[in-house]
């Protein structure tokens, strides 16, 4: 089953209302360049009108936060523009820092229900847990890769692992679980971004395609760190991937395991001992993974979608039965 999201660009906030009647699940804007053309960025004053106006829609704004000014200073100190790490310096912690800050601001003079998407660090959970206690109506959501890559992985993988925010250092990712595992991060989300490989392979790190291609392996990964015998840390593990996401965009039949609800799950083999990823296991279109080699204790055996299993052993079952579920917006 999916959903779409309504995209917030200069100069569409007069169509914002519209594209919540047609059932959108909820907005996005980018406060930096998308990598794409026709997703521009919003300013401040674009993200006001939307902020003013998604306000009224009863549906919520997820934000890609880093600020353009500070990603310009640090851009300005490279000496040079190729590695992992030049990529990383050139959009550091502070950019997510600033962005959440100024977004925060105009959430709370417009009342704009907020989720600050792909949260790198924890100075930025952090952040957003105080403006929580404060009163404000925002979430914090993260991705596996930001718990399980780290920006010495990024150097020795390539382009597979460029994304933005970027990849951080080992101490960071280490540092992100703590809150996860608190939940203080409210979601756990894909952020799945892939590509053709020309548009990543023999190409230096800092200019190659910016995004990472995880949605087969990232929250595999993350059960395998956990592991077995730990239910207290898989339950905390399940409610951010499945039940508060299908929460902040209005699912009340998604999300959980219980009489009247949707029965969707997927069924986890463990595996001993753990298999690396291999290209030959990818199921996208496109072959490309920061996975790859990566050994993993775990795998998706079966995937159920409405009572019915829709995937077994590597192979969809049947015809497609996903259906658009529209979101619950105020009219």
């Amino acid at each position: 089953d999916y959903g779409l999201w309504g995209g917030v660009v200069p100069g569409n906030g007069e169509h914002l209302q519209a594209l919540a009647e047609a059932g959108v699940m909820g907005f996005k804007a980018f406060l930096v360049p998308s990598g794409t053309e026709e997703f521009a960025c919003s300013d401040p004053a674009t993200l006001r009108v939307a902020m003013e106006r998604i306000a009224h829609t009863g549906l919520r704004l997820a934000l890609h936060a880093e600020d353009p000014e500070e990603l310009r200073k640090a851009e300005a100190g490279l000496a040079r523009k190729k590695t992992a790490a030049d990529w990383e310096a050139s959009r550091p912690v502070a950019s997510e820092l600033s962005a959440v800050r100024s977004a925060l601001e105009i959430a709370g003079e417009t009342g704009c229900p907020v989720t600050i998407v792909h949260v790198s660090a924890p100075e930025v959970v952090r952040l957003i847990r105080e403006a929580r206690f404060a009163g404000a109506d925002v979430r914090c959501e993260t991705c596996p890769h930001y718990l399980l890559l780290s920006l010495e992985d990024a150097e020795r993988i390539g382009p597979n692992a460029k994304c933005a925010p970027p990849l951080r250092p080992r101490e960071t990712v280490a540092a992100l679980w703590e809150p996860l595992l608190k939940e203080e991060i409210d979601t756990l989300g894909s952020d799945h971004s892939p590509c053709p490989p020309e548009l990543k392979a023999g190409m230096a790190f800092y200019d190659a395609w910016g995004g990472i291609a995880g949605i087969q392996h990232g929250l595999m990964g993350v059960i395998d760190h956990i592991g077995l015998g730990k239910p207290d840390a898989m339950e905390k593990l399940c409610r951010s991937f499945a039940k508060r996401p299908s929460e902040a965009v209005g699912l009340q039949q998604k999300g959980e395991l219980r009489v009247g609800a949707d029965a969707d799950f997927f069924l986890v083999e463990w595996c001993d001992p753990p298999a690396p990823v291999r290209e030959d296991h990818l199921l996208s279109r496109h072959s490309g993974s920061a996975y790859l080699g990566k050994a993993l204790g775990s795998r998706v055996t079966e995937t159920w979608l409405r009572g019915e299993v829709v995937f077994r052993d590597g192979s969809l079952c049947g015809e497609p039965r996903g259906q658009f579920l529209p979101g619950a917006a105020v009219s």
